[in-house]
């Protein structure tokens, strides 16, 4: 059996443990086979899944043979043009004068057989037969002599709604023009547009819509909807109706859910040990249940399913227009992992190729984000970096279909008894908490939910209620204690986990903390100190004062003083602080953290730019009268040229800021407190507060983000580039000049509140061109950034073919540099009408290699003089998820004589190249690779 619709076939009736050897031959190319495959027998018919390998389309020839018995088929043409649901009507078109069998059906089916005309076009009338109604769904097939089938349907919509918990729907589709720009349009009754959504879809390989390859933006699929799809000679339209899963029984292993009125629900559960199907009607309210304890009343729902962790409940409506599919893991979902111990955020059941985004929001940390794809066993790993998790972060994972809020959990004040071996704490109130304690034999649990103050214990003295707690633990220097908020153990999705290596109870540093609780155990630091807040101790910290940890480290110190006074300098000599004994009546840390030259602190006088800073807190403690302590500041001027080295300020123009307020004279008019000569500031503390040595200093602008279309630009066409910017000297005026690429040059607009500016462009020729902003502030300072690229095209510049074959050099191919030999290339491509993104169709064979490509759509073309670019997406070897770039020249355009390529293959997830004629060469430069054989041209 052969579809062509979806590029499958399937073998029945050969004997089992015989091998088949299948191959697919195209009489137009020098290739022979095409394409083979080796398979066993077994007990079910083995089945051949070839979209994305092979396009399976008529005039291919399908061999099969176990050796004793081959069998050929030459693929027909077969398919449905058009259906009349009003009237019960199908045309469609197959070999001239053959016959074609139709199908009409839902739970059973009607059949007719017509024979096709001299034109090759037959119409089937249902009329008499079965009325056409929501659920019915049509196929045709052909079968030939010796038995071999052919099988067609019409184009199919596939389509699911957003549901509950951040699911967002999708769109698929089977059975369109494989070659194809297809229209797509989704009409909301709801609103009072008649186009609520639009896009256009290259359809690939077999026909098939790829539901991760449509970009909604905003726009959420909701039942109701109607989806239309067009594409060269086929319209449908849809309806997405209602489907959902609302309750899910797990003791009754029953599914109950919501749909449209008197439809057919199908229902299958998806189990390793295997699958239940179930059908139904839903009643007039849309109310449905599928019951998996039971056996069904057909043939398909015999079996019993057991719902369980790791069952999969997948729904489907089918109806004469497409079908729509939803699909809940139960009672699992996908899941979120955050844990403390080793600053990392996972995740499990995420959907294959989806991009998973993490974002986290700290009130004082900022926000971090970071993007992913989840690995082969559907598992999601964000690198964090430096980036610090900590209690009560919000953190935000989502996907396309998933969205999760979570905040991370602030375990603390935990006990650990040793002599009762019960282990307690606080968390989030009315949560699952699971207490988990290991030694190097086994590990015990205890769980239960925390109280209304989030209190919460585990006693392993005592056997607990679950099987799981039928254990005792002894807790005991040496053992691992893991404390987990939520998770799978009570299918709660999400968790926060913290573990801890507990050992004895002692106090190593002798400042009355024990171990487990000190943020320092071996230093000594009574008070605990984490000015920051960043949980590592100030007497640990490189940064005391810096939550980011980005100070300068040379010019930070901590320590800590108690009641008999001390003194500390930074590690480059730049700061000394003094505090005399009787100031403070407790142990206390103190840090200075050193920020570098260029931090801006606002005060009455302007801008002032920090050398060293000097942040003690918290406010409000005051030394004892009448001494203070004294904070000493140094800098360096190597060249005694009066400037502080690093910086444009003068010494005598130095001054300390305290609080954001100028608190001294300028050091040249200071002398008793400031030295140039020993270039130091003296100045005497009263209180905690943050102290500075400052002086006046012009900071450059920044250019933060520079962008400009990434999408294709027609010729004299006006295309806009946009500059956002920030600049901390708040009285500076900018201008902003942009480098077009080719040869031209404009200032932009500004708006200075905004801190944006743009300016526009006109290209006439086409070609691929860098754009370069330069922004200057009034007293000189500039930043510049470029944009790569802009692609500009000409629709009228003409068309391209090329085909024939080359030499590939050595170093071409990434996996193996070496091989060299003979690949086969042909591609096309053209600007349709009105349109700005060009179709045709690539493909690379280059069997030494084993390495083949087929493209699935173009993203642009640019054709300048006898020089062609093409870029665009599609499949490596059968595998998704590449980009390809063609360099070529046509050597008779300017009579040169000569067909030159170049040819680029890479990982769209990665960017790392798979193959490239010019390895290591700018991505536009000019093609240096002759052609052996075929030719290449442009079209004018």
């Amino acid at each position: 059996i052969v579809r062509i619709i979806d590029d499958y076939i399937e073998l029945y009736d050969w004997n089992p443990g015989s091998e088949i050897i299948l191959t697919v031959e195209d009489p137009n190319t020098p290739i022979s086979p095409d394409y083979s495959e080796q398979k066993t027998v077994g007990l079910e018919p083995p089945t051949f899944w070839l979209s994305g390998i092979i396009d399976l389309k008529p005039g291919l020839i399908v061999n099969i043979t176990d050796g004793a018995i081959t069998t050929s088929q030459v693929l027909t043409n077969l398919g449905v043009s058009q259906i009349d649901w009003e009237q019960n009507f199908v045309f469609g078109i197959a070999p001239a004068e053959s016959r074609v069998n139709v199908a009409a059906c839902d739970f059973t089916c009607s059949f007719i057989q017509v024979t096709t005309g001299t034109d090759g076009e037959w119409a089937a009338d249902f009329n008499g037969i079965r009325d056409f109604s929501q659920t019915t769904w049509l196929m045709t097939d052909q079968t030939d002599d010796d038995g071999d089938r052919m099988e067609a349907y019409p184009p199919i919509i596939g389509a699911s709604a957003g549901q509950v918990g951040g699911y967002k729907g999708y769109l698929g589709g089977i059975g369109w023009d494989a070659s194809s720009m297809l229209h797509i349009t989704i009409d909301d009754p709801s609103t009072p547009e008649l186009i609520d959504f639009e896009t256009y879809y290259p359809v690939g390989t077999g026909g098939r819509i790829d539901e991760y390859q449509i970009d909604y933006g905003d726009f959420v699929l909701r039942a109701g909807q109607i989806v239309t799809m067009r594409d060269v000679q086929f319209t449908n339209s849809y309806r997405i109706p209602v489907l959902s899963i609302e309750v899910v029984d797990q003791e009754g292993d029953r599914v109950f859910g919501k749909a449209d009125p008197n439809v057919i629900v199908e229902g299958m559960i998806r189990q390793s040990e295997g699958n239940c199907w179930r059908y139904t009607y839903s009643d007039v309210n849309g109310d449905w249940s599928l019951d998996y304890s039971v056996p069904g009343p057909t043939d398909d729902e015999l079996d019993v399913c057991d719902i369980k962790g790791g069952s999969n409940v997948s729904l489907k409506i089918s109806q004469r227009a497409g079908e729509t599919y939803v699909m809940l893991d139960a009672p699992y979902e996908s899941g979120v992992t955050i844990n403390l111990d080793n600053n990392q955020i996972n995740g499990g059941r995420w959907y294959p190729g989806e991009l998973v985004t993490l974002t986290i929001t700290d009130v004082d940390n900022g926000i971090f984000t970071s993007s992913t794809y989840p690995d082969e066993l559907n598992n999601i790993w964000f690198d964090l970096g430096d980036y610090q998790l900590r209690p009560n972060q919000v953190v935000h994972v989502e996907s396309s279909r998933i969205e999760k809020n979570l905040i991370v959990t602030d375990f603390h004040d935990i006990n650990i008894d040793e002599e009762s071996d019960i282990v307690t704490g606080y968390s989030t109130p009315n949560k699952w908490v699971f207490i988990i304690t290991c030694d190097d034999l086994h590990c015990v649990m205890r769980d239960g939910v925390s109280d209304d103050q989030g209190y919460w214990e585990g006693d392993f003295s005592k056997w607990g209620d679950a099987l799981y707690e039928q254990d005792l633990f002894d807790i005991r220097p040496e053992i691992t204690i893991q404390i987990q908020e939520g998770g799978s153990y009570r299918h709660e999705y999400d968790a926060t986990i913290m573990t801890i290596f507990y050992k004895m109870q002692t106090d190593t540093d002798g400042d009355g903390i024990l171990d487990l609780n000190d943020n320092a155990p071996f230093i000594f630091n009574p008070d605990q100190g984490d000015m920051d807040e960043d949980t590592i101790a100030d007497v640990l910290d490189a940064c005391p004062n810096d939550f980011d940890n980005q100070c300068d480290t040379e010019g930070s110190a901590v320590m800590v003083i108690g009641p008999e006074g001390g003194q500390f300098t930074t590690p480059n000599g730049a700061v000394t602080f003094i505090v005399p004994a009787g100031q403070i009546y407790d142990w206390t840390t103190f840090s200075v953290t050193g920020q570098g030259s260029g931090i801006s602190i606002g005060t009455t006088e302007g801008e002032l730019t920090s050398i060293y800073t000097g942040d003690f807190q918290p406010d409000g403690f005051r030394f004892y009268y009448p001494d203070f302590a004294a904070l000493i500041f140094r800098w360096s001027d190597s060249d005694n040229d009066g400037i502080v080295d690093g910086t444009n300020i003068a010494e005598d123009d130095l001054l300390v800021v305290r609080d954001g307020m100028i608190i001294s004279n300028y050091c040249g008019e200071s002398p008793e407190d400031c030295d140039v000569v020993n270039n130091q500031f003296r100045v005497l503390i009263g209180h905690f507060c943050t102290v500075s040595l400052a002086g006046v200093q012009n900071t450059s602008p920044i250019i933060t983000q520079f962008n400009a279309s990434i999408l294709p630009v027609e010729v004299s066409t006006s295309t806009t580039a946009t500059v956002e910017f920030s600049d901390p000297d708040a009285n500076d005026l900018h201008t902003i000049v942009l480098d077009w690429g080719d040869g031209t040059s404009s200032s932009g607009n500004v708006d200075e509140v905004a801190q944006t500016g743009f300016g526009s462009h006109e290209y006439s020729v086409p070609g691929v061109y860098t754009v370069t902003a330069l922004l200057s502030d009034s007293r000189g300072a500039t930043s510049t950034k470029t944009f790569e690229y802009i692609v500009v095209f000409d629709p009228t510049g003409g068309f391209v073919t090329g085909g024939g074959w080359i030499n590939v050099p050595a170093g071409s191919l990434s996996s193996d540099p070496s091989i060299i030999g003979k690949m086969i290339f042909g591609f096309e491509a053209k600007y349709l009408k009105n349109t700005s993104i060009p179709t045709g169709k690539s493909n690379l064979t280059f069997k030494t290699g084993n390495f083949f490509f087929d493209s699935m759509a173009y993203t642009w073309m640019t054709v300048t003089g006898d020089k062609v670019i093409i870029r665009g997406v599609g499949n490596t070897n059968g595998e998704s998820g590449y980009g390809f770039q063609i360099n070529a020249f046509d050597g008779d355009v300017f009579s040169s004589g000569q067909d030159l390529i170049r040819i680029r293959v890479w990982d769209l997830q990665t960017g790392d190249t798979i193959f490239d004629t010019q390895s290591g060469d700018y991505a536009f430069a000019d093609p240096d690779l002759p052609i052996d054989g075929g030719s290449i041209q442009i079209h004018k």
